[in-house]
């Protein structure tokens, strides 16, 4: 879904936008694929407009991972150290 912030983080001239923003899916529509998630079993899977993908290689890193979960713990005052590399 796009909004007129999404389209200043991506830069889109201002002139642009408008046309950008009737390109992508509508509300509902991009809603569609987090409420399928959020309603089905299982976890760990990406989906992208509705269609399995494979993750990004950013998604598959133990250390990153482990980093994330570190900060994330940081910034909202759990503990940290907890965080367990696996391969």
């Amino acid at each position: 879904m796009a909004t007129d912030l999404l389209m200043q983080w991506r830069q889109v001239p201002q002139a642009e936008r408008s046309a950008r923003i009737a390109e992508e899916d509508s509300p509902a529509e991009a809603a569609a694929t987090a409420l399928f998630l959020a309603a089905s079993t299982g976890t760990g899977r990406y989906l992208e407009d509705g269609a399995e993908v494979p993750p990004s290689p950013q998604a598959m890193d133990p250390r990153l991972a482990a980093w994330l979960w570190e900060r994330c713990s940081e910034l909202t005052g759990l503990p940290t150290g907890m965080a367990t590399i696996r391969r």
